[in-house]
């Protein structure tokens, strides 16, 4: 039996099975840990004001903690794609679980912030790594007619555990100290057994590869698990021609994947560039240029979160409603066109307004950005989903990093926030025009 055969009879079968609560229940559990991974990411924005005071910490050391984290997740995005594409799955999601519970724990017990800095270099690993394979994983046990509505569900958690970061930070630092949150933040490791339990390898990866026992196996279980046996036939023993090798970076830019890598790295970069450009320095700017109150400025930011986690709702709704492309459009054009619309009442200093239209381009802007990680495998074949989940991934944090850090270079110029607004604004509109560009993923069957 050729491998292409192969994959596709695994592929008929979880096309047949139903969407019942086996794949609920995995969806929980991944999401779960994923709500810790992302409390994970953002405790060091709450914790640090306290280690600075405790450790005096100079400004160099705390650069180096910051970017620590965001380094380690750059680099286990990237070597998590290429070994999901080659050990498989699972192994990778373990292992990342793994990283990030026990350098949590470390993190809890360091006495320096050399212990620190180690701590959330590898724990950066881990987070890096989880959640891009998570959503591939998921993305790979359930049938194309709802396979939208059902990975965007899970990517729910991840903006949900960073405001369960805010609202733990709030309330148990000044009452607990820093350290027992990084040991709450070392529960992925714990988790990590019941995934090893009851968590199955993909089926698609295991026939992709050509390992035909243990794909039945894995079929077996999943169809157990949802009351169902498919009615295709049973595989058989006849041998199985293995892939030579898992894919090359390579093959990610090769003719008929280049354009589509090409947009959705484009897509990434200009998305998350204005998120965290927003995210990082906007408290700023409602207080220097709206000379707003501190506290004031942090209840508009949490309006933009909450508006946020609605479009992320919004886009799990209507993804294979309307179709991937279409979402991506609409939510680039709704985010950018309110950017531009703030730029043009920044003059009036009615911050009100302003605060309202942000929290527009947050609803938008979240719903756009969080669908990446549904489209971003579905663009690839099997044996090169990983790395193309690592692509998108890479494309995120430069784009992250170059937001976070361009917008201190841009406010040092002194454009003034109009021409901050509209720059921004322009680049969601640039986004919008590449997203039309995109080739329709909706309802396709997962090769």
């Amino acid at each position: 039996m050729s491998q292409t055969a192969l994959s596709a009879q695994i592929n008929a079968r979880i096309e047949g099975l139903p969407v019942v609560g086996w794949q609920a229940r995995v969806r929980l559990l991944l999401g779960v840990i994923t709500f810790f991974e992302a409390f994970d990411l953002l405790l060091i924005s709450f914790t640090l004001p306290l280690l600075k005071q405790q450790w005096q910490l100079d400004p160099t050391q705390v650069g180096l903690i910051v970017g620590s984290g965001t380094f380690g997740m750059l680099l286990g995005a990237l070597c998590a794609g290429a070994l999901a594409d080659r050990v498989g799955r699972k192994p990778v999601l373990l292992a990342a679980m793994l990283l990030t519970g026990l350098f949590s724990a470390l993190i809890a017990c360091a006495s320096d912030w050399q212990g620190l800095l180690v701590g959330r270099l590898l724990q950066g690993l881990g987070i890096g790594a989880e959640v891009p394979i998570a959503a591939l994983y998921l993305s790979e046990i359930i049938t194309s007619k709802v396979r939208g509505r059902f990975v965007l569900l899970y990517e729910l958690s991840f903006p949900c555990g960073l405001m369960f970061a805010g609202v733990a930070c709030t309330w148990a630092l000044p009452v607990m100290g820093w350290r027992p949150l990084y040991w709450l933040g070392s529960v992925p490791m714990v988790l990590a057994v019941a995934v090893y339990l009851y968590v199955p390898e993909s089926a698609r990866w295991l026939a992709a590869r050509g390992q035909l026992r243990r794909a039945q196996a894995c079929m077996a279980y999943m169809e157990r698990a949802s009351g169902h046996a498919v009615a295709t036939p049973l595989l058989t023993e006849a041998p199985v021609a293995r892939p030579r090798d898992s894919g090359r970076w390579r093959q990610l830019f090769d003719p008929v994947l280049r354009h589509a890598s090409g947009s959705v790295g484009l897509l990434w970069f200009l998305g998350y560039l204005v998120n965290f450009a927003l995210l990082i320095w906007l408290p700023s700017l409602y207080v220097e240029v709206f000379s707003t109150s501190l506290a004031q400025a942090l209840n508009f930011t949490l309006w933009s979160n909450i508006a946020g986690l609605g479009g992320c709702m919004a886009a799990a709704w209507c993804v294979d409603r309307i179709g991937r492309v279409r979402l991506l459009f609409g939510g680039y054009l709704g985010a950018g066109l309110s950017l531009l619309l703030i730029a043009l009442t920044v003059a009036w200093q009615q911050v009100l307004l302003v605060a309202l239209l942000a929290a527009s381009c947050s609803f938008f802007l979240y719903a756009a950005n969080m669908s990446l990680h549904l489209y971003t495998p579905e663009l690839y074949p099997t044996l090169l989903r990983g790395k193309g989940a690592a692509w998108g991934a890479l494309c995120n944090r430069s784009g992250a990093l170059l937001g976070a850090v361009g917008m201190g270079w841009v406010l040092a110029l002194h454009w003034g926030a109009t021409a901050i607004f509209i720059l921004l604004g322009g680049l969601l509109l640039l986004a919008s025009a590449i997203a039309l560009q995109a080739r329709e993923t909706r309802g396709q069957v997962l090769g």
